[in-house]
């Protein structure tokens, strides 16, 4: 079937997050003084979601510090002051011409929901994409199918049609799990080595691979 979606990942693929929610943790742990991280080790406990994040901060403490270090965190997310990621340089001008090319573009993220919509609109992501789906209540993160079940509703696009764009282990654990050709970014939490165990249709190191990648897959889906 023919390429007509493409489904990207948010933080570590399109967004570059990770001081701020370095920053966010952090805040989170000082409040219940404990020693702060820093964001090559943050990284580490990304990409499962907030929950999964704090636990694995919390790990050499124990987790009776879990439901302040997220109130504390959930409050830091809200704040101006702790958004101030910016998107990878290329990506909205890569987003703009998969668009102008007909390509219907969502995200899906296991960000939470309000959170996920708050960055994509402030770094101009949302006008370029057709649907961000992120962490909602009663609904499995990825690599669960089910946010890739929403998109198919709600687009109207089967698996299919779709690749998967991401950079951690949920990106790929999906494209793998649901048969949809995973296209690995390097430039996030995991490296090409690690990334080759979901079996991807490329490997690029830089977001201006990225629209070389996507239309030789289309081409090869075509």
């Amino acid at each position: 079937m023919a390429l007509e979606l493409i489904i990207y990942d948010l933080d570590g693929t399109l967004l570059d997050a990770f001081g701020d929610i370095a920053l966010c943790i952090n805040e989170g742990l000082a409040a219940c003084e404990l020693p702060p991280y820093d964001v090559e080790t943050v990284k580490t406990f990304v990409g499962h979601g907030v929950d999964v994040a704090i636990k694995k901060a919390l790990a050499p403490h124990g987790l009776n510090h879990f439901d302040r270090v997220k109130g504390v965190m959930a409050e830091c997310y809200e704040s101006p002051e702790f958004q101030k990621g910016m998107c990878y340089p290329g990506v909205l001008h890569t987003l703009e011409a998969m668009r102008a090319r007909g390509f219907k573009q969502v995200i899906i993220t296991n960000k939470p929901q309000r959170i996920a919509d708050q960055s994509c609109v402030r770094i101009g992501v949302t006008e370029r994409v057709d649907l961000v789906v992120g962490a909602r209540e009663g609904i499995e993160l990825k690599p669960d199918a089910a946010m890739l079940e929403i998109v198919e509703r709600e687009i109207g696009i089967t698996r299919g049609s779709c690749v998967i764009v991401g950079d951690g282990d949920a990106d790929g654990g999906l494209a793998l799990a649901s048969g949809i050709p995973f296209i690995a970014c390097t430039w996030g939490t995991l490296s090409a080595e690690a990334l080759a165990e979901f079996n991807p249709a490329s490997t690029i190191n830089s977001v201006e691979e990225l629209q070389s990648a996507l239309i030789n897959l289309s081409e090869k889906m075509k």
